[in-house]
Formats: C-alpha cells, sequence, structure tokens
C-alpha cells in the first residue's frame, strides 16, 4: 500500500505550499512547521504543482497560459535587468538576473511536472478558402 504524504494533510498544508513556491529554503521551512523535515518537505514538493493544477482546473483556468505568461513575463524582466546592468558595467547585477532567471524556471519545471499534458489538434479538410480568395 503507498504512503500517504502527511504534508498533504496537515492544516497549515496552504502555508507550507506558499513558502515552498516563495523559494524558502527547506530548512528553513522546516524551522517554522515543527512536525516536518527537510526529506518530508522535499518529497512533498510535487505535490505542490499537482494542486495549484487541480485548484486552476476547478476555477477553469488554463494554466498553461497563465504559466507561459509568467515565463515570458519573467523572462522580459530578467533581460531588462540584466542589459541595464551590464550597460552600467556591474556584470555582478547581470549575472544575478541570470540566476534568479533559472531558479524562476526550475520552479516552474517543477510545479508543472505533473501537470497534464495536452495537445489540441486542429485538422481542415479541403480548401477553405471562399471562391476567388486565396488560401489562409
Amino acid at each position: 500500500m503507498p504512503m500517504v504524504c502527511k504534508t498533504c494533510k496537515r492544516p497549515d498544508r496552504a502555508a507550507i505550499d506558499a513558502a515552498l513556491l516563495a523559494g524558502d529554503s527547506l530548512r528553513g521551512i522546516a524551522g517554522r512547521f515543527p512536525g516536518t523535515s527537510q526529506a518530508a518537505l522535499d518529497r512533498h514538493r510535487p505535490h505542490v504543482g499537482a494542486a495549484i493544477v487541480r485548484a486552476a482546473e476547478r476555477r477553469g483556468e488554463r494554466l498553461d497560459e497563465t504559466i507561459l505568461q509568467k515565463v515570458e513575463r519573467l523572462e522580459a524582466d530578467a533581460m531588462r535587468l540584466g542589459a541595464r546592468a551590464e550597460s552600467e558595467g556591474d556584470i555582478r547585477a547581470a549575472l544575478a538576473a541570470v540566476r534568479e532567471l533559472t531558479d524562476v524556471v526550475k520552479l516552474l519545471r517543477e510545479m508543472t511536472a505533473t501537470a497534464p499534458t495536452s495537445a489540441v489538434v486542429t485538422l481542415v479538410w479541403g480548401d477553405t478558402a471562399k471562391p476567388g480568395e486565396g488560401a489562409p
């Protein structure tokens, strides 16, 4: 019989999940929430993404668009800040912008690792153009 994640059953799970999503260290989270351990939090981390997917589906959101929009915004921010820092000669700040972007991408990958994937295929049968018009 598979083991049940004890962190998923905790009454303070929402606060733990928020701390994980914020990127807090596992040691820090375990210290703030008695009865948890770094190992338990590491095992629980994939469940955070699954919970977000389920909540978004209940609200009828398209999580893939939301995450994509966030990634694009974060990428643009990191590129803008990195370019500014580099133009000002602040290489450390430019590298920090790259590191932050890398961390965000890793977090989003973890969050979506358990998300169901789907593909939308649109089939067009024959020529859909009206007479006298070119094909679309």
